[in-house]
C-alpha cells in the first residue's frame, strides 16, 4: 500500500533535485542525477497517461526500480547510502495501470524504503 507520507510532490522534487524537461532518452540511459532532475517535469504533466505497457517500455526501458507490484511500473530515481554502506533512502518514478487496459492512469514519485525520514521532511 501506498502511503502518502512516501509520495514526493513536484514543489518537493523540484526543491530536491531541480527541474529539467523530460527526455526519453536520456532518462532511458540517464544517470539518477539526471533521471530525478526530470521527475518534476514528468509528474507534473502526468507524463505517459495513456500509454500502454508495450509503449512505456519502449520509451522508458525495463522498469529498474526497487519494487514491483502488479499494476505499478517502477524506474529509479535516488539511492542514498549511509556510511555504514546501508541503504537509507530510494526513490522511484512510479506509473500506475489501469486494468483491464493496462494504461497509465497516474504518474508519481514514491519513497521506496528505508526507516529513516525523507531527507525533504528533516528540518
Amino acid at each position: 500500500m501506498i502511503k502518502e507520507s512516501d509520495v514526493k510532490s513536484v514543489p518537493e522534487a523540484e526543491k530536491s533535485w531541480g527541474r529539467k524537461p523530460f527526455d526519453p532518452k536520456v532518462f532511458r540511459n540517464g544517470t539518477d542525477e539526471e533521471r530525478s532532475s526530470m521527475a518534476a517535469d514528468i509528474v507534473d504533466r502526468q507524463a505517459g497517461i495513456g500509454f500502454n505497457l508495450v509503449e512505456l517500455k519502449q520509451i522508458l526501458g525495463e522498469p529498474d526500480g526497487g519494487y514491483y507490484n502488479d499494476g505499478y511500473w517502477n524506474y529509479r530515481l535516488t539511492r542514498r547510502i549511509g556510511s555504514d554502506g546501508q541503504l537509507k533512502e530510494a526513490w522511484s518514478l512510479v506509473f500506475g495501470f489501469k486494468y483491464p487496459e493496462e494504461k497509465v492512469q497516474n504518474v508519481f514519485i514514491w519513497r521506496e524504503c528505508c526507516n529513516e525520514p525523507p531527507t525533504w521532511m528533516i528540518k
